[in-house]
């Protein structure tokens, strides 16, 4: 059974995917007036501006998995990375990462297929921090013996600063992604 936020993640995807199409042809019957240059290039923003909202759908989708704190102190007063087990992310990374990647390399806008790229990246380097918290378990012999068990200065301040790692790739990626729908936002204001 799908979870409520993956239906709720479904809903806005759809939702956003109808308004887009019902602008799409508003836009397509008004503008047959125009001349073929500047209607060859608005028509070439409004496949941007869908292939966008498709990429910033997915890119939401990994939004809503982890916890983007506005402070440190309130990443501090909870202390958790994301609202699913690494596994979940990772598994619903690598959908997105097939998904926005073959539609930013179809986006004409420079700046919109880099903020979409930088967010999809932030995201990666995330887990990968996360990954380097959360190692599977495996014991070794090394594990068995006693005495081996200490950490170095270097290895107990890398496990200190790794979660604020993440925490600043969150951000990153959010940041990103708000910046990528102020450009999809001002490009649709612009062909109107």
């Amino acid at each position: 059974m799908l979870s409520t936020s993956v239906h709720l993640s479904i809903r806005l995807f759809l939702f956003a995917f109808a308004l887009l199409t019902v602008q799409h042809s508003i836009h397509a019957q008004t503008t047959t007036t125009i001349a073929a240059s500047t209607h060859l290039r608005s028509a070439a923003k409004r496949d941007d501006s869908i292939l966008a909202g498709y990429a910033v759908a997915s890119l939401e989708r990994l939004k809503e998995e982890v916890l983007v704190y506005r402070s440190y102190g309130e990443f501090e007063s909870d202390g958790r990375l994301a609202r699913v087990p690494l596994e979940t992310f990772t598994d619903t990374l690598n959908q997105v990462t097939a998904e926005v990647e073959s539609i930013v390399s179809q986006l004409s806008d420079a700046k919109l297929r880099s903020h979409l790229s930088n967010s999809l990246y932030s995201y990666r380097d995330g887990a990968a921090w996360w990954a380097r918290l959360d190692p599977q378990r495996v014991v070794t012999t090394a594990d068995l013996r006693a005495g081996f068990a200490t950490t170095t200065p270097a290895e107990r301040f890398f496990q200190s600063t790794a979660p604020y790692t993440v925490v600043v790739h969150w951000r990153q990626a959010n940041r990103y992604l708000l910046q990528a729908q102020e450009l999809m936002v001002e490009a649709k204001t612009t062909a109107t």
